[in-house]
């Protein structure tokens, strides 16, 4: 597989089955690893499967990851555990990122006061990088420099950050980010981008092609009882009257019960 060609004509050689691996392990999270999860514990809700897909992705990556050639790593971001994905040979770090929350952070950029994680790697490892199109065009920000707040405490942040990493004394030259798409159970599309500082692809690659295409073996939807489509009354409500009446019939019902004579057999 080609690499990555960037700007400063340094090919990172990521090979096809590697790509494809990672690809496999985004379709698994957000399909049968979850779903046979929700099946097998019959949840009732499922208020925190978005957080589930995660927690499984970074599951996935960290068995299918873990050899002197590629590394799974987790970093502490507040309160969150990120899956941090190192080529080794080619110093490649990889990140992932859903679609909408990439455009919503590009969106925001020149907004924002302090950096988030990404705009901290793009900033530690592509600083050199510019992509030829610029997010604005007018002419009043054609020689703005956007500045954080805290952009001063960057090698804080990254010895925080990478701290894992640089304990293994592991060598760092490109931030690479999986940003993709999912429909339900189904991850519909995945691009791996190179940004610069200003959150401007440099370059980018269509892993659409390493989707996998076979079939789930877990039944998308879990029966609930509490679904109309299961009540026998299909979701309508007796009113007041209604109840009322049907208490009253239910009262007559058992007083004649309670008070019919007893009947012995006959020996």
């Amino acid at each position: 597989m080609e690499g990555f060609f960037l700007q400063t004509n340094v090919v990172s050689n990521l090979d096809e089955n590697f790509c494809r691996l990672i690809v496999r392990c985004m379709h698994d999270a957000w399909g049968d690893r979850t779903k046979e999860i929700v099946s097998k514990n019959q949840l009732k809700t499922q208020n925190s499967v978005p957080f589930l897909r995660w927690d499984t992705l970074c599951t996935s990556l960290c068995d299918e990851f873990n050899s002197p050639a590629c590394m799974t790593y987790l970093s502490n971001r507040g309160a969150w555990k990120l899956p941090l994905l190192l080529d080794t040979e080619s110093g490649v770090l990889i990140t992932f990122m859903r679609e909408s929350r990439f455009k919503k952070l590009r969106k925001e950029y020149f907004g924002r006061k302090k950096m988030h994680y990404i705009d901290l790697l793009s900033h530690y490892l592509n600083n050199d990088l510019q992509a030829d199109t610029q997010q604005l065009e007018l002419p009043l920000f054609n020689n703005f420099q956007k500045k954080f707040e805290d952009e001063n405490k960057i090698p804080e942040f990254v010895r925080k950050f990478l701290y894992q990493l640089l304990e293994d004394d592991r060598q760092l030259k490109r931030h690479v980010l999986v940003l993709f798409d999912n429909s339900g159970y189904d991850v519909t599309s995945v691009r791996a981008v190179v940004i610069d500082k200003a959150m401007n692809v440099v370059y980018e690659e269509n892993w659409n092609k390493f989707i996998p295409t076979d079939m789930s073996v877990i039944a998308d939807e879990i029966v609930d009882k509490n679904d109309v489509n299961n009540d026998p009354r299909h979701g309508l409500k007796f009113t007041a009257k209604s109840n009322k009446r049907k208490n009253r019939k239910y009262n007559i019902i058992n007083s004649k019960t309670d008070n019919a004579p007893e009947t012995s057999s006959k020996s």
